[in-house]
């Protein structure tokens, strides 16, 4: 893979089951390379770009060439509050659309084609083998607590905890009723 941080967890745990398994590839189990040698995964980030993402990063352009965003922690704690829930269920969204569409036949490719949720869940359909082994639940935990880049906290329980009742209580809204037509005014109310 290339080296963006969305493969830390994946090679973290391939390091850590060589390890485990007295195998001398070590740190080479995970081979790092150029993205231009990963062009499928490159056309995924293009299209959720164009299909999701672009809109958000126009949106915080603006909201910094404005003025309104100025780096503080209550900036960035807000902004997240707003923005985190509708995010992820945009990334959900898209993650639905992807797994359930048709990926075409590729013959200089040896994949099979169909719909990826299918070839995951059913691979003797197509033709492929299920490579899926059972995990080692203490190595997983190891690795994810010292190998692992951790997901990151947008903003402290408190913060959410606060934020929720002045929402609910100021505005009679909850947190999963933000929506694009209201992003900006909640985000502007909790930064006055």
């Amino acid at each position: 893979s290339d080296y963006g941080t969305e493969n830390c967890t994946v090679a973290s745990l391939q390091i850590a089951f060589h390890l485990k398994s007295n195998s001398f590839l070590g740190s080479h189990a995970y081979i790092y390379g150029p993205s231009k040698s990963n062009v499928k995964i490159e056309g995924w980030w293009s299209q959720l770009r164009r299909g999701k993402t672009s809109w958000w990063i126009d949106k915080f352009k603006r909201l910094k060439e404005r003025g309104l965003f100025d780096g503080s922690i209550l900036h960035k704690f807000a902004l997240a509050y707003t923005t985190v829930g509708i995010i992820t269920r945009e990334l959900e969204e898209f993650k639905n659309y992807w797994n359930s569409h048709k990926l075409r036949h590729n013959r200089k490719a040896s994949l099979p084609s169909g719909i990826p949720q299918n070839l995951y869940l059913m691979p003797h359909l197509y033709g492929a083998q299920d490579h899926i082994q059972p995990i080692d639940v203490p190595l997983w935990i190891y690795a994810m607590r010292n190998e692992s880049v951790s997901k990151p906290d947008f903003y402290s329980n408190s913060f959410k905890e606060v934020v929720d009742n002045l929402l609910e209580s100021s505005l009679g809204l909850k947190q999963e009723d933000i929506t694009h037509s209201n992003i900006e005014d909640i985000y502007l109310y909790y930064c006055k």
